[in-house]
């Protein structure tokens, strides 16, 4: 019991540093970065909402993370050495740990409020960020297979 509390401690933590992407991108993170985390974005706002969404808006989520996805994984790929399967492995991995992190936001906003998205800056400021980069991302591989 009492390491379970400590993990939680240590989450908890962690989760509170968690901050807009706006903000993260100010800092000047790694190439691929905003690629990963709106690839989490989407992947974790689908997972937490899952069935109570249309199906358009989670088919328009699923085709972000992919090519999200994509972007991340070449980026890595090409800056880094990685073969294309280790970029990709990379990409999930990272993707896969801040999912994590949106998901701790939405229950904790949830917790709090009643409502996991309303009024939480994270996820409406990265939403807003998202699908513009989303947006642009599937453009390209849209011009690049015509």
């Amino acid at each position: 019991m009492l390491a379970a509390f400590a993990i939680f401690l240590s989450n908890a933590s962690y989760a509170q540093q968690f901050r807009t992407l706006e903000e993260t991108l100010s800092n000047s993170p790694e190439a691929s970065y905003a690629f990963v985390r709106c690839a989490a974005f989407f992947r974790a706002s689908g997972s937490w909402a899952g069935a109570q969404l249309p199906n358009s808006v989670l088919d328009y989520w699923k085709e972000n993370v992919l090519a999200l996805f994509l972007a991340a994984s070449r980026i890595r790929a090409n800056r880094s050495g990685m073969t294309g399967e280790q970029a990709i492995t990379s990409v999930e991995l990272d993707s896969e740990t801040i999912a994590g992190q949106y998901v701790e936001s939405f229950r904790r906003h949830y917790a709090n409020t009643g409502s996991a998205w309303d009024g939480n800056e994270i996820w409406v400021s990265d939403r807003a960020v998202c699908d513009s980069l989303a947006q642009l991302v599937v453009d390209r591989i849209a011009s690049e297979n015509n």
